[in-house]
């Protein structure tokens, strides 16, 4: 093997991902975010490369730093009790699933092909039972809710997913569940962003037992997990499952990966000064967006309720067109999913507001309406990328403060 040309091939591919995502495309991929800079460089400090645990030397600021970070948690989501160990969402709801329930336990969760999280909890020998969701009203069927509680007693039921536009009915919801002893968890990963900056609903005060969620998506953190609660006895049986090097051994984490609980922390930080700001102007922007789309002839779902709440926008066409026009979109280097499912977060980080989701909204509508060459509305997306490349919502660079010695 030639190594030198392993070496480029392998610094070209990054480069070329890189400058096609900073400056080329402009991404709606409702799942992730841009990080601010201070969180892409608390990655690459030697925390990343440590452990946490006191079985090993020099960890004591590391402790100290978790410590702080979970302070900051409980501070900006008013929750008693916080757990930032989990690496992913995944791991959040692994975490509850097997916290909360035993084998042969039913779970109610939102089924896949309505947007819930596609966990395998056959592989648990526990049973999935479906949330009872009216897709064209994005809510809940209390009334088949209480049934299935009377005739199934689900020992969990999740609530939020991964097609989130607007609130969910926690209050009623949670009530039921509670009259029967069971546990009420809501899955705040696609919207953890906007809980925080107090622009959506607040499920904890609401009446879930847990709040989960992943933080990169409407969150502007890193890659990873976090479990907030106000309940001190559903927190601790979740909370066992995640302590590294507990008495009884390692269950679903190891290292927490401290250079990923830094720049948690930053973001937290972040948006405790910024997030009520930011949040709302993703809610702004995904308005504007969907009334733009609109406007323009594209179907939007959800018109009668003012389209979303969220930072989702979604598109009424049947999946073989979605999965196509995606493609397409894709060719203008405008980034979606597969569903065509906007999302707002990005292009909100980076500073546009709503009169550029009307430029947006015609670049899709330019694609998917008049059947335009993709290659043609690219031109016009890369310069208004190239437009808004500095994060917003964030603090002034703290490359001078780390250099500094403490």
């Amino acid at each position: 093997m030639d190594i030198d040309s392993e070496i480029l091939f392998f610094l070209r591919s990054i480069k070329k991902h890189e400058f096609l995502r900073k400056t080329q495309a402009i991404n709606l991929v409702a799942s992730e975010n841009r990080p601010s800079p201070i969180i892409n460089q608390l990655r690459s400090l030697d925390l990343d490369s440590r452990y946490s645990s006191d079985l090993y030397s020099g960890t004591s600021f590391i402790r100290s730093l978790i410590d702080q970070v979970e302070s900051l948690a409980r501070k900006l989501f008013s929750a008693e009790f916080v757990n930032i160990y989990p690496i992913s969402g995944n791991i959040t709801n692994l975490a509850f699933s097997l916290g909360l329930s035993s084998p042969g336990d039913k779970i109610v969760m939102l089924s896949n092909d309505l947007g819930g999280y596609p966990l395998n909890l056959t592989h648990f020998n526990r049973e999935r039972v479906s949330l009872p969701f009216d897709p064209s009203s994005a809510s809940v069927n209390l009334p088949e809710f209480t049934d299935l509680f009377s005739t199934s007693n689900p020992k969990i039921t999740v609530l939020g997913h991964s097609v989130m536009t607007f609130p969910l009915d926690v209050r009623s919801i949670s009530s039921i569940v509670h009259d029967y002893d069971n546990y009420c968890v809501y899955d705040g990963s696609h919207v953890l962003g906007l809980i925080s900056g107090k622009q959506f609903q607040q499920p904890l005060k609401e009446g879930a037992d847990l709040l989960v969620g992943s933080t990169h998506k409407s969150f502007p953190g890193p890659q990873g997990g976090i479990i907030l609660s106000n309940s001190e006895e559903a927190f601790n049986q979740v909370n066992q499952l995640l302590i590294p090097h507990g008495s009884e051994g390692i269950v679903l984490v190891d290292n927490p990966h401290p250079g990923r609980i830094a720049a948690l922390g930053a973001s937290l930080l972040e948006m405790i000064a910024f997030g009520e700001s930011y949040a709302k102007q993703i809610v702004a922007n995904s308005k504007s967006l969907a009334k733009s789309l609109d406007k323009e002839g594209v179907p939007v779902k959800l018109a009668h309720r003012g389209f979303s709440e969220s930072h989702q926008v979604l598109l009424d066409l049947p999946p073989e067109i979605c999965s196509h026009q995606k493609s397409r979109l894709e060719r203008a280097n405008l980034f979606s999913d597969v569903i065509l499912r906007f999302g707002t977060s990005e292009v909100t980080r980076l500073g546009m507001k709503e009169e550029e989701m009307k430029t947006i909204a015609h670049f899709i509508k330019r694609i998917i309406v008049d059947d335009e060459s993709p290659k043609t509305v690219k031109e016009e997306v890369i310069p208004l990328v190239k437009s808004f490349t500095k994060v917003h919502f964030t603090f002034d660079d703290w490359n001078e403060e780390l250099e500094l010695s403490p």
